[in-house]
């Protein structure tokens, strides 16, 4: 194994994963060896079909999530649904068409990752907006939303429509332009439907497991039987996610008609058939999702930025890891790893999948020295773990 180039110490930045405690990171790099309803009403508009539309879906790899620009590029506004923590992309996006983003929606509160609607609040102005429905609350200010409540941003107008069952608060939303508010182009279904798949009710606990399989199995009898087959969908996740099983990848963007014939969780005329198969179907709960709920719902630490790690010499930042309670993440390839690495160290490929597994196995409670291949980045190591 060839000796190390560049090293960095630990950092310290409290609640950086979103957690009380506080993280610090450093690096050190080495070299790299349906029984629903019919719809009977509403009009239908392809994006495209929507004048000075900005439309873009961002895609938080390793944790499969995505979230939703939309923009009016007439007006100068944008909206954005369900954001990631990191929210340069946004910010670039809305000074490239000289956008104000003026509203940020949150579908329901997360679970699976930190949401970054404090982060473009503070950094934008815009409003937060968040269902009030099933009884959620928060910590920080928000827009309150119940159902059928309508957000106006320029000529976007999205509808907020009640769907619970993931979780007790969850909306969709629905879009159209306020000229022509029924002819909808887009409807953004969260973590309540998915390309092939549906939303899991078991993210809050035993006891209310039951209670939202029932609430699901309601809304997806009834919560879109008014909107038309061709309307385009737009889920909170793809596949890979924990946070529905079966989730697949569609030729094109999905429709609702699509799921409606095809779907298997749409298949079923019996509700307790329905619960049953869903439940037995639902892949393991990562063990930091339910911090994530209570981080999210109280409002996670503004950051501000990302933090840049700094580099050490490999003698100062063994010296570091030596004299404090720190984590090893090295982050090179398995066969690095198994060909020589520090004692102690856990051992994360260098991938977007460094979100998941890092929450899966990092103490958040503990600051973390990270080691990278000759060819990573310490600072894209930092954004994954956001």
């Amino acid at each position: 194994m060839q000796n190390e180039t560049q090293t960095s110490s630990s950092f310290s930045r409290r609640n950086f994963l979103g957690h009380t405690g506080a993280l610090g990171l450093g690096s050190v790099f080495l070299a790299a060896t349906s029984s629903v309803a019919r719809a009977m009403a509403g009009e239908t508009a392809r994006p495209a079909a929507v004048p000075g539309l900005v439309f873009e879906t961002f895609e938080a790899g390793g944790i499969a999530h995505y979230s939703y620009f939309i923009g009016d590029a007439l007006n100068g506004t944008a909206v954005i649904i369900d954001p990631k923590r990191d929210i340069d992309d946004y910010l670039a996006l809305a000074e490239k068409h000289r956008l104000k983003i003026t509203h940020v929606l949150e579908t329901h509160i997360h679970a699976d990752f930190v949401s970054g609607t404090r982060e473009l609040v503070a950094s934008t102005g815009a409003a937060a907006c968040a269902s009030i429905e099933g009884g959620a609350k928060y910590g920080f200010p928000i827009q309150p939303l119940r159902d059928g409540d309508v957000i106006e941003s320029g000529n976007i107008r999205l509808k907020a429509i009640h769907t619970p069952g993931h979780t007790p608060e969850h909306m969709a939303y629905v879009a159209a332009t306020k000229a022509k508010p029924n002819r909808f182009w887009a409807l953004f279904t969260g973590d309540f439907l998915f390309a092939g798949a549906v939303g899991r009710p078991d993210l809050m606990g035993v006891e209310n497991t039951g209670k939202l399989a029932d609430k699901l199995w309601e809304s997806l009898q009834g919560a879109f039987t008014q909107l038309p087959d061709p309307l385009p969908i737009y889920p909170a996740h793809g596949p890979g996610s924990p946070c529905g099983a079966g989730i697949v990848a569609r030729d094109g963007i999905p429709t609702l008609g699509t799921e409606r014939e095809s779907n298997p969780a749409l298949q079923f005329k019996d509700s307790k058939k329905f619960i049953a198969n869903l439940l037995k179907s639902q892949p393991p709960v990562p063990t930091y999702w339910p911090s994530m709920k209570k981080i999210n719902a109280a409002g996670p630490e503004i950051l501000g930025s990302l933090p840049d790690p700094q580099q050490l010499t490999p003698a100062d930042f063994r010296t570091a890891v030596a004299a404090k309670d720190i984590q090893l993440l090295d982050t090179r390839n398995m066969l690095g790893f198994g060909g020589g690495h520090i004692p102690g160290a856990l051992n994360i490929g260098y991938s977007p999948s460094v979100s998941m597994w890092g929450g899966w196995l990092i103490d958040p409670e503990r600051p973390v020295a990270l080691v990278t291949p000759s060819q990573g980045e310490a600072r894209e190591v930092a954004r994954w773990l956001a």
